[in-house]
């Protein structure tokens, strides 16, 4: 049979572990990555199995999905899982890296004996493992509740003490509730009693983050490009954080220059770009007028921020 190999990682940490692992393995290896960003053919591809050889797959999570790796016989687990976490202070999410819960590690193991028996090696200690978590965090307690306030609002709720006569599993956190309704006012999709307004309801109606869809209604059609990437997976690799460089990137596809290693992610920027199409029809605003930055502080007030003094790259936002 073909022994195949599957890994944890996270793609950046794919990318690197490529780069080590070339010209170090036996030449009837095959190094596979495995993440959500990826060109679509190239996770065909990772799943699909070699009819000769070995294949190493480093996957992220998403190999703890429902999709089955063809004939992986061994699974390495680094131990480690990458998560979005709410900063109530700071007003943004975080992608964190934390130790796996117990519930992850078993479904990873689970992966290594899905069509025969295997191997799974984990990279921590027995003693270290009585430590983690049983299972991982509702999405509730770590996710910007933007979205979820204003469809609560759109719906009659209009504070956390409503909130909690209702339902829910896990109640969401009452500091990243109020940070969700403070921004959905600087917004104006609440009042100040916490009730939806005209504006909030064009919100609501909008598949978009409230940010992105007030950029959207106050930016025009101009803004639908840049609404559709904020959206969306980065299209575009090893370019920093330039927001300018892929705006010419999914501008101009057919005439992009892979220099200085940027790669472009075609499929990616061919989704955002019909994407963008369809939100240019939620907006009637004509400003067409602005540039992506006077854009992107409608969509991130709180961001805008102010260099202090001195020769050190610090700065002050606008939210203090």
């Amino acid at each position: 049979g073909v022994d195949e190999i599957g890994v944890r990682f996270h793609a950046g940490e794919i990318r690197r572990t490529e780069q080590l692992l070339g010209g170090a393995l036996p030449a009837d290896c095959r190094i596979m990555p495995l993440y959500g960003s990826m060109d679509f053919r190239a996770q065909r591809a990772a799943i699909a199995p070699l009819a000769s050889g070995r294949k190493i797959v480093l996957a992220t999570s998403i190999a703890e999905t429902s999709l089955t790796i063809e004939d992986i016989r061994v699974v390495v687990d680094c131990g480690r899982a990458r998560r979005a976490r709410f900063d109530p202070g700071a007003g943004m999410s975080r992608l964190v890296t934390e130790r796996v819960t117990k519930a992850e590690a078993h479904q990873r193991r689970g992966r290594a004996g899905r069509v025969a028996q295997g191997h799974c090696y984990r990279l921590w200690t027995k003693g270290e493992e009585g430590g983690m978590a049983p299972f991982p965090p509702p999405e509730i307690e770590a996710a910007d509740l933007s979205g979820l306030v204003l469809e609560l609002a759109l719906w009659g709720a209009t504070g956390i003490q409503a909130i909690e006569e209702m339902a829910f599993l896990t109640l969401p956190n009452p500091g990243a509730f109020g940070r969700a309704q403070d921004l959905l006012r600087t917004l104006g999709a609440l009042d100040v009693a916490g009730a939806i307004t005209p504006q909030g309801r064009k919100l609501a109606a909008i598949p978009l983050h409230p940010r992105l869809g007030h950029m959207l209604l106050q930016g025009g059609e101009s803004a639908a490009l840049l609404a559709a990437l904020l959206a969306d997976r980065d299209p575009l690799r090893g370019a920093g954080v330039d927001l300018m460089a892929r705006k010419s990137a999914l501008e101009n596809p057919g005439r992009f220059d892979a220099k200085s290693g940027e790669i472009l992610n075609r499929d990616a920027a061919a989704r955002i770009n019909a994407e963008a199409s369809r939100l240019a029809r939620f907006t009637t605003a004509k400003n067409n007028d602005l540039g992506w930055p006077q854009l992107a502080a409608l969509a991130f007030p709180d961001r805008i921020g102010m260099r202090r003094q001195g020769s050190a790259p610090r700065w002050v936002l606008s939210g203090g």
